[in-house]
Order: C-alpha cells, then structure tokens, then sequence
C-alpha cells in the first residue's frame, strides 16, 4: 500500500474521531457499539477498530464485523467524494461491503 493511501486513511479516522467527540448525537448512536473492520485494497490490508466511540488502526484482529474491498484508486475516489459509494457499490461494483444490514446501514451514515 502507498504511504499515500495510508495517510489518507489515518486523516479520515482523525476526522471521524474528531466529528464524534463533537457530534453528541453520534456520539450517542455508537455508545457501546464495537466493531472490527478490514479494509481490503486488493492484497493490502488495514484493520480498524471501534470502539469507546472512536476508530483506530491496528495491526491485526480477532473476528471480523465489516469487510470492504475495493481498490486504492476507489477508495480514494470516495473519500474524495469524487465517487459516488451507493454507484461505487450498486453500479460499478467495483465496492463490496460484508456486514450486517445494521452495519451497513451504519456506513452509509458514516459515509455521507
């Protein structure tokens, strides 16, 4: 994986954590939640973890909740939201996500 990609993904969790302490409603709506999630770019990995209402990168987890894979340029793309995830996901398919509904639909929040 590029540093690039890699320090995008660590700015995007430094903003999510930041928007959650600040965000008392989503602050609440992840109360307790606890989550592992793989990101797969196509042979290179990263592992997240939420939890106590933040994300972090790990180096590796247990079981995992949410899979996603795409590749570096999509991912990239959405992030800067110069892709549509719900195209990226439905149309293209070139974005897989396995979770659970409840998960998923916790993306698509996260995501907007």
């Amino acid at each position: 994986m590029t540093l690039d990609m890699i320090e995008i993904i660590q700015q995007k969790v430094a903003e999510f954590n930041e928007k959650v302490s600040a965000d008392e409603k989503m602050s609440k709506d992840l109360g307790g939640v606890t989550k592992n999630i793989l990101i797969d770019l196509g042979g290179e990995r990263v592992f997240l973890e939420l939890k106590d209402n933040a994300i972090g990168i790990v180096d590796e987890l247990g079981d995992i909740d949410m899979k996603i894979v795409t590749t570096p340029e999509v991912l990239s793309g959405i992030i800067n939201k110069e892709i549509s995830p719900m195209r990226a996901l439905l149309i293209d398919r070139t974005l897989k996500v396995e979770a659970s509904l409840e998960d998923k639909l916790r993306l698509r929040k996260l995501l907007e």
